[in-house]
């Protein structure tokens, strides 16, 4: 051991030691990545939308918790998005048309003139999500899920007999009063209550029944 220091290892372990305090001295001195902006996060997650990325972007969505998410007027005609998770998504005037959106979560969604035409809405949720004035032409949309509990479904343009007669068999009338069972209005309320929304705008034009 005496040859051992002897040799000089007291330096080199002294210089080691003198490295490592160096080594943290830079870690906590350098700059730390700045968080990415509103408009970073809105661009990273349309691109995941528009290359059918729905495993990443419904793992950012989590992240970001309930937040609303605001993707107006973006493009994401025949998009593959199979269980994307678009609740609380603010897509009015988006192009979704020819998109596969089965068995999508679009819970809270504002769709208002939204083109959904020709898109594949097999076991989509659409609880309070806002249909006015969309365009549903050609979509499945009598295969949704949700829509006696949809906001605007009335309004909405395009629908074909059959989506009518599948949303008829499922006690849906498209007129603009809405007909809803008592609990879940009230529901849908707290949950607008709770997003900051005005619900008295979003049920303008409509005569509410509650069962």
């Amino acid at each position: 051991m005496t040859s051992f220091l002897d040799a000089g290892a007291v330096d080199i372990l002294e210089k080691i030691v003198d490295m490592e305090i160096f080594r943290r001295a830079i870690e906590r001195t350098a700059p730390t990545r700045p968080a990415p902006s509103k408009v970073e996060t809105i661009s990273t997650l349309s691109s995941f939308l528009r290359d059918g990325q729905v495993r990443n972007f419904n793992r950012q969505r989590e992240l970001l918790g309930s937040n609303v998410l605001d993707l107006p007027a973006v493009d994401l005609q025949k998009a593959q998005l199979r269980g994307v998770d678009l609740t609380h998504v603010n897509l009015e005037r988006a192009n979704l048309r020819g998109a596969n959106l089965s068995e999508a979560r679009l819970t809270g969604a504002n769709l208002k003139e939204a083109d959904l035409s020709d898109t594949v809405l097999s076991g989509s949720i659409f609880d309070a999500a806002d249909l006015t004035r969309a365009n549903l032409s050609g979509s499945n949309m009598g295969e949704a899920i949700g829509l006696d509990r949809a906001i605007g479904l009335g309004k909405a343009t395009g629908l074909d007999e059959n989506s009518t007669v599948a949303l008829n068999n499922k006690g849906i009338v498209l007129s603009s009063v809405w007909l809803f069972p008592k609990v879940e209005y009230s529901r849908v309320l707290h949950e607008y209550s709770c997003m900051g929304i005005n619900y008295n705008s979003v049920f303008s034009g409509y005569t509410i029944h509650e069962s």
